[in-house]
């Protein structure tokens, strides 16, 4: 593992400030067992201190480091990382209690955005105050998935349901190769009536704005690209953007939970470039000037989404859809699909008394709702599976078909590729010597192709077993070696690869439990790709309740087809501490 020494100082400059920051509150002992309490002594009952914090505080600290390196590929991640997380919770009066969430890192730069939170979030009954740094998921469509810095409020007295949430939830940065990123500001609220567990209205809207660069010019066409195909078209892809968006979401459960719904229905205008030309807001007839001013860049559009469900003694089935449209865009969601139509359907039953369970899905996708690309592309995607009690074993099967295509005669452009796969797997516990082990046995078939000229697999089959029995050797040492044969067909290969492949895992606790390790080596293939993973990792109890976690683990991905191999490091070391 070739990591640099100056990594290597960080990580033990880590644990050292982690020992020396948790050793502070060492004398907590909130999470001591009540036999070990009763030993403490006279001098810690008669602690006003003591007591006050054993009965009132709560939360973890933990203080994590991080080396990673790359060959073959362009790194995926910081090449070292630091990090500090706090969680303590003061419980002042009653159910009222006021939390604080502590995030430092260095992983924020000029480029991206900062990781380092602070927030504090008093709590009681039937409410909770957000001050600082949070994330406040609401509904698919309007905020989700996204981090603001700011403030906010949900009440929930009785059925009443009130949200409002307020702050930036993006910074600055200067410009990059796409473009500067603008600061943003987000404002979100929901009015309701219910119980988000059984039956439920809300009404939400949301509205994010980008603010303006003074010294920002709007994109000047003086190429006449209006002639030019559109994908050949110059793109400036950030630009000063605005979204508002409102909707209704809701559940329902009826006939003694034989019959549920819920859904969520909202429409959103979305202005990709605020330095646009303005229109006139009248001429639409939608939404008001003074609460998103609309031109040439808008777009107004719909989403929606729901899921009916009817469930019996012994079975269940489920059927869902949604649509949202090419034009629809939330900028209070941290990642959204737009331009799509899905519909679902599943189920499972479970019989024999239990003794056997089957559940299956299918769900069916494609884009170009409006027909403005030259190509439409579609996915299917059936799942299936079985398990079933065979005395004290347990026998699982489990099967996949997905595929995706599109009509794209363009050969960059073009989708045609499927995946196949179908797994068994039988488990028997069995005793040795007193202590309890197990023994695995596996078969899976793998079956993968890409059509596309440019990036074409050929079909590859990869059938393999695995046995992988596990032996208490005592009641703190563990094995788990594992022996599997992998047959590999098709693709580049001129004829088949057989490999044997070995693996071996084990467990251990030493002094009374106080050091846990483990150790692990496996060949596999993920979707046809050969990978090699080594993995060795411990946990140590230190004084004071602190806990040291150490994890080192190499990777290595073979080759497939165009795409070359490549094999990742990590060094990750912990310290933390309940309370």
């Amino acid at each position: 593992m070739s990591i640099g020494r100056r990594h290597r100082t960080g990580v033990g400059l880590s644990l050292a400030v982690a020992i020396a920051t948790a050793g502070g509150s060492a004398r907590l002992d909130a999470q001591r067992p009540d036999t070990a309490r009763a030993t403490v002594g006279a001098a810690d009952a008669s602690s006003p201190i003591r007591r006050f914090v054993s009965d009132r505080v709560r939360g973890d600290a933990q203080l994590f480091s991080e080396l990673y390196g790359v060959s073959g590929l362009a790194a995926r991640r910081p090449a070292s990382t630091l990090r500090f997380l706090a969680s303590p919770r003061l419980r002042l009066v009653g159910s009222t209690e006021i939390g604080l969430d502590i995030i430092a890192s260095n992983e924020g730069t000029s480029v991206r955005q900062q990781l380092s939170q602070f927030a504090l979030a008093p709590s009681w009954s039937w409410g909770k105050l957000y001050l600082g740094d949070f994330s406040r998921d609401v509904s698919p469509y309007t905020v989700q998935g996204i981090r603001i810095r700011g403030a906010g409020l949900d009440l929930t007295p009785g059925l009443l349901r009130f949200s409002v949430q307020g702050g930036t939830s993006q910074q600055a940065l200067p410009a990059t190769t796409t473009g500067p990123t603008y600061q943003r500001s987000l404002l979100a609220g929901s009015i309701g009536v219910g119980r988000e567990e059984r039956s439920y209205v809300e009404l939400l809207v949301v509205r994010a704005r980008d603010a303006l660069v003074a010294t920002d010019l709007p994109l000047i066409d003086t190429l006449g690209v209006d002639t030019l195909d559109l994908d050949q078209r110059p793109q400036q892809i950030n630009r000063p953007q605005e979204n508002l968006v409102g909707g209704v979401r809701g559940a329902a459960r009826l006939f003694g939970d034989v019959l549920a719904f819920r859904g969520e229905v909202a429409t959103g205008l979305f202005t990709r470039d605020r330095a646009a030309v303005g229109i006139n807001a009248d001429s639409l007839g939608t939404v008001p000037g003074a609460v998103a001013a609309p031109n040439v860049s808008s777009s107004l559009d719909l989403a929606f989404n729901g899921e009916l469900a009817v469930r019996g003694r012994a079975w269940n089935l489920r059927g869902g859809w949604e649509q949202v449209g090419a034009g629809f865009t939330s900028l209070g969601v941290g990642f959204l699909v737009n331009d799509r139509r899905a519909l679902s359907a599943g189920g499972d039953v479970r019989l024999l008394r239990g003794a056997l369970m089957l559940a299956g899905r299918w769900q069916g996708q494609r884009d170009n709702l409006s027909g403005q690309r030259r190509f439409t592309t579609g996915r299917q995607t059936v799942t299936a599976n079985a398990i079933a009690r065979l005395g004290p074993s347990t026998l699982s099967v489990a099967a996949l078909a997905n595929s995706a295509g599109n009509d794209a005669a363009n050969d960059t452009l073009r989708v045609d590729n499927r995946t196949r796969s179908a797994q068994v797997a039988w488990q028997l516990p069995y005793a040795m010597r007193g202590h309890g082990g197990t023994l695995a046995f596996s078969y899976a078939l793998q079956q993968t192709e890409d059509a596309n000229i440019l990036r074409r697999i050929p079909q590859v089959t990869v059938h393999s077993v695995a046995v992988t029995p596990t032996i208490p050797l005592t009641d703190a040492v563990q094995l788990a070696p594992t022996v599997s044969a992998v047959l590999a067909e098709g693709g580049e290969a001129a004829s088949a690869q057989r490999n044997v492949l070995a693996g071996l895992r084990g467990n251990a606790r030493l002094g009374a439990g106080r050091v846990t390790t483990s150790a692990q080596y496996t060949r596999s293939f993920t979707a046809a790709r050969p990978v090699t993973m080594a993995m060795w990792q411990a946990g140590v109890r230190l004084p004071w309740d602190l806990q040291l976690s150490l994890q080192a683990r190499w990777n290595r991905y073979g080759a497939i087809g165009s795409r070359p191999g490549f094999e990742e490091r990590f060094a990750t070391t912990s310290v933390g501490r309940s309370f």
